[in-house]
């Protein structure tokens, strides 16, 4: 029994147990490697993590003209129709399609999210803002999908090394892009975007598959591209483009490929025309900030625009100084014997003749080079006038291209560390610089009063940034900041209208910060300004008279008249100032021409019951001439028998008469009307004496001190 015993026991023991079994070690590389199915999620939340923060920003910027102020947005589900069947801008035209802008603008679909969440969750920036943050994210899956199915990786062994992988992450990172993220109105972009890379990968896929299906889709996306943004044309190009590169076709099946993209063209076009119709000829283009080139030759013109070519090139690739304002003359005017003309133009030239002639090879480079100048075309102001010199937004789409081509680069550093290495310090600086560029887009105060510090040269960020502190200004309580705030406002304004002297609104704000810093001549010549271009403007003629009153306060009575004189000049039409002046004659013991001037105004304005009553006055005061004045404040009760100055004056005239019961009815009927006047009620006590009443004098005497006291 024990030897068979002993045997089982050597057999057990020949057998190796299971737990003693050796596992095989992954390196950190290989488990990064068995992620790559995760790579589109990974840019996802990347995007996501960059932008986060604006989901507690404001409207900013153009959003009024698209959200706050459009009355098509703010009806929600029921202003779908209207934004469908309008002009992007009718909303806050008036309803009319008379285009704002040069050739106006239909992009539909942006503005109907914009109404669905109205319609949702009323005015609420948050989810804004968190819609552009999910569709940006969504918008980099897509690329990195688009970008796997045409390139293989490049050969190298790691997807995190692929060409699709760098440029996408390159894309998402870039700080050119925040403009488009943390706005919510430039949702249209993304859209956009979205539209043309779906189109883009469904093109390819009938390519691969031949199924009519794909053809649909690739109509259907192109169609929601071009509903987005109508640079989204461009995309028509870069399709037949992407084919040559990455695909074997012949002719026929390129003309299958495009046939549903022209109709899906020819169908917006008409859609457009018929909703938008020829608008080239209604925009308003006088005004040098909507018309950057009012001022420019021909030849300047295009000269000016290579100048903003090499600004974006080195945005591109420095984007260091970001601003949202490139406005008159943060770009300035130049010609083409200057550097900054000829170098971009010979950058962009040779760039295209490279491209065209190693396209045909499948150029990798040539793919990008030659997708950033095609989608760039429509935005970079050769073929068409923007209204503008330049804008960060306009990089949104060209920027793929030249983010394959760095992508490409990078793919040729063959040592993994100097790689890694190269590639973390580039996304490291990107994300760094567009986080931190993001705070700038919390409101309009911030983005202004940001922006200025680039866009120093800039007419209508200096103006703007001055009105907004002008506007803080206004509710602060604390008298010291509120001073520096003038003064900060006042610096910004001088130098925004110093830069363009026709910004009205420029000069408006000056003259009101210059009343508040005392600066009163200053604020005239401010105030005056407005007049070249706008004989009537509303808030310089009210601004001018309020610093009349101030001088009338001051007593500084000639320069009173002076102010009065010229918004008489100005607005005729408007007697308060005649009545100022003829005031102001009197002021100066000029009673002879003060009476001259209140008979000539009621002689135009004959129910102007209050020059009645002062021609009445100064017959009473300085001529002691009662029956004259009498006769004038009869025809002034008669005009306006509520108005208590008159009411007090008959009383008074009736008094002087020694008619003590005329004289106690008429101030009964003012004290009706203001039972607060200290003068009234002292005059009443006077007349109930006079009348033997000691009760009711000693009552309204009683009256009198109180409110005295009170004052």
């Amino acid at each position: 029994m024990n030897k068979k015993q002993g045997n089982i026991s050597k057999k057990q023991n020949a057998v190796k147990p299971i737990n003693t079994r050796q596992t095989k070690n992954i390196s950190f590389s290989e488990w990064v490697e068995s992620k790559k199915k995760y790579a589109p999620w990974f840019l996802f939340f990347f995007a996501v993590l960059l932008y986060i923060n604006t989901v507690n920003f404001g409207y900013v910027l153009d959003d009024g003209l698209v959200i706050k102020e459009n009355k098509f947005t703010l009806k929600g589900f029921g202003g779908i129709g209207s934004i469908l069947t309008h002009d992007a801008f009718a909303g806050v035209n008036g309803g009319s399609d008379n285009a704002i802008y040069q050739g106006g603008r239909y992009r539909p679909l942006s503005q109907v999210t914009f109404a669905i969440e109205y319609g949702l969750f009323k005015m609420n920036p948050a989810v804004g803002h968190l819609i552009n943050i999910l569709l940006y994210g969504f918008l980099a899956m897509l690329i990195y999908i688009l970008l796997s199915s045409l390139f293989n990786n490049s050969g190298l062994k790691h997807w995190y090394n692929s060409i699709p992988f760098i440029a996408t992450a390159i894309f998402i990172a870039h700080p050119l892009h925040t403009e488009v993220v943390a706005n919510i109105k430039s949702r249209d972009e993304i859209l956009g975007m979205l539209g043309g890379v779906l189109m883009i990968f469904f093109s390819i896929r009938y390519t691969d598959t031949k199924k009519a299906f794909y053809l649909f889709l690739s109509f259907f996306f192109f169609m929601f591209a071009l509903l987005s943004k109508e640079s989204s044309l461009t995309f028509l190009a870069v399709v037949p483009l992407t084919i040559l590169v990455f695909r074997k076709s012949n002719l026929k099946e390129y003309a299958i490929v495009l046939a549903p993209l022209l109709v899906a063209a020819a169908i917006y076009f008409i859609i457009r025309l018929s909703v938008v119709g020829n608008t080239s000829g209604h925009a308003v283009v006088a005004e040098l900030f909507h018309n950057p080139f009012k001022y420019a030759s021909f030849a300047d013109r295009y000269a000016t625009v290579a100048f903003t070519w090499l600004k974006y090139l080195i945005l591109l690739i420095f984007p260091y100084s970001l601003t949202h304002d490139y406005y008159a003359w943060q770009i300035p005017i130049i010609g083409w014997a200057d550097a900054r003309a000829i170098f971009p133009a010979l950058i962009f030239m040779s760039l295209f003749i490279y491209s065209i002639k190693t396209i045909w090879k499948k150029n990798v480079v040539a793919f990008g080079i030659l997708f950033f100048l095609i989608t760039f075309s429509v935005t970079s102001n050769l073929f068409f006038d923007l209204g503008l010199f330049m804008n960060d937004r306009f990089m949104f789409t060209p920027l793929l291209g030249f983010a394959i081509v760095a992508a490409f680069f990078l793919n040729k550093i063959r040592l993994q560390k100097l790689f890694v290495s190269a590639l973390l310090i580039i996304m490291l600086l990107l994300s760094v610089k567009t986080i931190s560029r993001n705070t700038a887009w919390k409101d309009d105060f911030t983005l202004f009063t940001t922006d200025v510090k680039t866009s120093t040269n800039s007419g209508r960020c200096n103006v703007i940034a001055g009105s907004l502190i002008l506007n803080k200004a206004r509710e602060e309580k604390d008298t010291v900041k509120q001073k520096e705030q003038y003064i900060q406002a006042e610096e910004y304004l001088k130098k925004g209208v110093g830069i363009y002297d026709e910004n009205i609104a420029g000069w408006d704000c000056l003259g009101e910060v210059q009343i508040f810093l005392d600066k009163f001549q200053e604020a005239v010549k401010s105030l005056k300004a407005v007049f070249k271009y706008d004989p009537s403007n509303s808030v310089a003629l009210k601004n001018l008279f309020y610093l009349g009153n101030q001088y009338d306060k001051k007593q500084e009575y000639n320069s009173a008249l002076a102010i009065y004189r010229f918004l008489d000049k100005q607005n005729p039409a408007d007697s308060t100032y005649q009545f100022n002046i003829a005031n102001d004659y009197k002021n100066l013991n000029q009673t002879d021409s003060a009476l001259i001037i209140l008979k000539n105004l009621i002689k135009r304005k004959p129910y102007y019951y209050d020059a009645y009553n002062t021609i009445a006055e100064y017959y009473g005061q300085f001529y002691k001439d009662y029956d004259e004045s009498l006769k004038y404040l009869e025809i002034a009760y008669q005009r306006n028998p509520s108005y208590s100055k008159t009411l007090a004056n008959l009383g008074v005239v009736y008094g002087l008469k020694v008619d003590f019961k005329n004289s106690l009815f008429y101030f009964s009927k003012a004290f009706q009307l203001d039972s607060t006047s200290v003068e009234l009620c002292k005059n009443m006590a006077r007349t109930y004496e006079l009348l033997g009443n000691r009760k009711k004098a000693d009552e309204f005497n009683l009256k009198a001190n109180f409110y005295a006291q009170k004052k």
